[in-house]
C-alpha cells in the first residue's frame, strides 16, 4: 500500500498503521487517514462542508494525481483526509456532543430506528442456530438480548407520537463507541451521519452504564443542559434500552469483552428501572409492564 500512496498522491508515507476502515500514516510531518469510501463520500463531503461553515475545521479532503477524490486501489475505493489539527488521543467531552446537538441543519426526516432495529433483530433470530454454535458467550446471552431488543422496539412504539413524526436532524454518529469518542475520530466526516440530536448522548449514557460510570449524573446533566422535552425523554430511554453493543459484539467479538456482555445482562432490568425513574422525575413517561417482570 505504501507504493500505491506514493503513486497516487506523490508523497512518501511513513509510520503506516492499518485499520479495518482506514490506513493512517504521516508524510512531511503531516498526518493522514486513507479512508475506505464504502459509498459514504458524498455525504462525508457535505458533512465536512457543514462543519467548516460552523468553524469546525479538522480535516481536508485531498485529491489524487488525477484530481479525483476517490482512488481505486485493489478494487476498493479510498478517500484521503489530511488532519489539520494536532493528533491527539484525548476523548471528547459533553461540550463536543452539545456542539453537534446545537447545530441547526435544514434537514428533517421521520424516525427510522424502528425499521433498522427490527431488521437487526430479525436477522439475529434467523441466524440463531449458526451463532449459538460459534461462541459460548452467545449461547449464554443471545435469547436474553433478543428479548431486550424487542423491548426497545416496543418502547418506541409505546410512544405512538413517534410514529410518522418529522424530526429536525443534526450531526450525529452512526456509532458512538470507544473509537469515535476519540477527538480525532469524533470529527471524522466518514463516521458522522444525520439523525436527531439525542442519538449520541443516548449512546454515551449506554457506554457509561457498561463502563460502571455515573450514568445518572450524566443523564441529569443532559436533560437540564439540552432542555430535553418529554418526547425526547422517551427516545433516549428507548435508545439506551436497545443493545447496540451486543450487535457490535456479534459482528466483532473484540468490540466488548465477553465478561461485560454477560455481566450487564445480570443488572439490565434494574438499570432501566433507574433510568426511567430519573426520567420520570422530569416528565411523566410510561413504565411498561415488561420492565416489572
Amino acid at each position: 500500500m505504501k507504493e500505491k500512496i506514493q503513486y497516487y498522491y506523490n508523497m512518501m508515507p511513513i509510520n503506516l498503521i492499518y485499520r479495518a476502515e482506514y490506513i493512517e500514516f504521516t508524510s512531511n510531518n503531516d498526518h493522514y487517514y486513507l479512508m475506505l469510501e464504502n459509498g459514504k463520500f458524498q455525504q462525508a463531503m457535505l458533512i465536512d462542508k457543514i462543519m467548516k461553515l460552523n468553524k469546525i475545521d479538522i480535516y481536508d479532503f485531498i485529491v489524487n494525481k488525477n484530481l479525483q477524490y476517490i482512488t481505486l486501489i485493489n478494487n476498493k475505493g479510498y478517500v484521503l483526509l489530511k488532519l489539520l489539527v494536532e493528533k491527539t488521543e484525548k476523548e471528547i467531552d459533553l461540550n463536543d456532543l452539545l456542539l453537534f446537538a446545537n447545530l441547526t441543519l435544514n434537514f428533517t426526516s421521520e424516525l427510522r430506528w424502528i425499521d433498522k432495529w427490527i431488521q437487526k433483530t430479525d436477522a439475529l433470530e434467523s441466524n440463531r442456530s449458526e451463532l449459538l454454535s460459534k461462541n459460548e458467550t452467545l449461547e449464554k446471552t443471545l435469547d436474553y438480548y433478543l428479548g431486550i431488543s424487542e423491548n426497545a422496539i416496543m418502547y418506541v412504539k409505546y410512544h405512538s407520537s413517534n410514529i410518522g413524526k418529522i424530526y429536525q436532524l443534526h450531526l450525529q454518529h452512526e456509532r458512538l463507541n470507544t473509537k469515535t469518542r476519540k477527538y480525532i475520530m469524533f470529527y471524522n466526516p466518514f463516521y458522522i451521519i444525520f439523525d436527531i440530536r439525542i442519538r449520541d448522548i443516548s449512546e454515551l449514557i449506554k457506554q457509561y452504564i457498561l463502563e460502571g460510570k455515573n450514568y445518572k449524573k450524566l443523564l441529569k446533566e443532559i436533560i437540564e443542559i439540552m432542555k430535553i422535552n418529554s418526547n425526547e425523554i422517551g427516545l433516549i430511554v428507548s435508545r439506551i434500552m436497545f443493545p447496540t453493543y451486543y450487535f457490535d459484539f456479534i459482528e466483532d467479538e473484540n468490540s466488548f469483552a465477553n465478561k461485560k456482555i454477560i455481566t450487564f445482562s445480570s443488572y439490565y432490568l434494574d438499570t432501566m428501572n433507574e433510568i426511567i425513574k430519573l426520567a420520570s422525575s422530569y416528565y411523566e413517561i410510561p413504565m411498561p409492564d415488561y420492565l416489572h417482570q
